[in-house]
Order: C-alpha cells, then structure tokens, then sequence
C-alpha cells in the first residue's frame, strides 16, 4: 500500500517505528501537513489505491474526497449507540445520557463529556456544570462552524474509578498490538504484555468489531474489565503500541 502520514505525530512514541517499518519494507509513502477543517493536504499527491492514511479528522477528509482504499477506517459504527447495543455491560458508560450542547442538561455534580462520534471535534474530559455552561455559552455565542456546534451530540457519564488503562490495535478481528496509557490519573505508556487483558480485549473483539482496523480501549475497574470505547486506527495515539505490527497486519490483510 501506499502510506500517507501527517507531519504533527512526530512526537508520537511510534513514529519512528512506524517509518522504519515502512521503510524496511520498502513501501512507497509521503509525509503530508494537514490544513486544519478544510481538507487539503500539502503537498498535495494522488497516490493510485491501495492508500492507508494515518493522521488527524482533518486527513479523514482528505481520504475521502480522494477516494481513497482504504483510506480510512471511518463508518457509522462509531457511535456511543452501537457500542451499547454491542458490548451490554462490558461497557464502562452503558448507563450514559444523549443529548445535543444546546439541549444538555446536567445528570450528575460531576461528569465526563464527550462526543457521540469518533469526529476528534473536541476532546473527552470531566466537567462540572458551571464549567460545561461556560463552555455551552461561548460555542453558542460563536456558532462555529464545521467543529462545535448547539447541535452537536454528546454523550454525558459519571466519572467512574479506573485503575488502569490500555489501548489495543485491532486488525482484521484480531488483536495486534496494546499499550497500557495511564496509571490512574498518571500517564504511563509501556507495551501491554499481560494476557488477562489481551485475553479480554480479543474476547470483546469477537463480539462485535465495527471495522477491519480500529482501537479498542480497556480499563481495570472495582468491576473488573470494561471497554472503555473505540475508536479509528487512522487517528487514534500509538502510545507504546508495536506499529511494525499494525504495519505489518494492514500489508497483509491489503495486499
């Protein structure tokens, strides 16, 4: 395939795996910048298909108004619906709340926000209500365009007590490659090799994948283990994640 990779993950601990692999397997790529929301590139290249990019929501874009294969691993399946529908109570938020900005209204004291879809058009994080009405009152005020609007779907959870975090990539229904991510509430990136938590993210993997590549994220809870969500390969962080491996499963499964 021909691989198309955003400039700006240079600080991605996988990087530099991810080109090496490349390189040693002598397959053709570019190293593109993203223009942010409008969908170009630079320097602007028309690679014939196969084509996998990895980059941020705005080399989506570009996928595919090029009409690239595969592109990206982007569909409807992404969204916080048919992770309920699919994972039950394997998921940590199954008790979550839908609803638009403009028509948000508080479940909890404290909660964690995040979008309904895989879109990167804001970043997850804990809110108080005052804190989520000063946020409402300014995209309201601007109105923005193309990135958050009052109509923008969010999913609203309580915050729930993790222990652990891991990340796995996902290829063609199996597991390839994990990383733990964070400690609690302290980041912390090594190779997952324990197979409790492999064993489990393969399990969930078997009930239900929403696209030939994504990454599913696993947390330890007082429950035990749950999914955290998932999301697209294209876009997601490598953290300590083996890329000659996803490198290697995505060749095999294109070519």
């Amino acid at each position: 395939m021909f691989w198309v990779v955003q400039n700006n993950l240079f600080k991605e601990e996988g990087f530099k795996t991810l080109i090496q692999t490349i390189e040693r397997m002598k397959l053709p790529y570019k190293i593109v910048k993203a223009v942010p929301f409008v969908g170009d590139i630079t320097p602007d290249i028309n690679p014939e298909n196969p084509v996998i990019a990895i980059g941020a929501y705005s080399l989506w874009k570009v996928a595919k108004r090029k009409g690239w294969k595969p592109g990206v691993f982007v569909n409807e399946n992404f969204t916080f619906p048919k992770f309920v529908k699919n994972y039950g109570d394997n998921l940590l938020n199954k008790e979550a709340h839908l609803s638009t900005i403009e028509g948000f209204e508080p479940k909890y004291d404290e909660f964690f926000v995040k979008p309904c879809k895989d879109s990167k058009v804001f970043a997850g994080q804990k809110m108080t209500w005052e804190k989520f009405k000063e946020w409402r009152d300014k995209i309201l005020d601007l109105g923005w365009e193309g990135t958050v609007t009052g109509n923008t779907c969010v999913v609203q959870a309580p915050v729930k007590e993790i222990y652990r975090e891991y990340r796995f990539f996902v290829v063609n229904g199996k597991v390839i490659t994990g990383s733990q991510y964070r400690v609690g509430t302290r980041v912390f990136s090594t190779e997952c090799n324990e197979k409790d938590v492999i064993r489990y993210a393969q399990k969930m993997v078997n009930l239900w994948s929403p696209a030939a590549g994504f990454v599913m994220d696993v947390a330890i809870t007082p429950d035990g283990f749950k999914v955290i969500e998932v999301n697209c390969l294209n876009a997601s962080g490598f953290y300590a994640c083996d890329m000659s491996k996803v490198v290697f499963a995505l060749e095999e499964l294109y070519n």
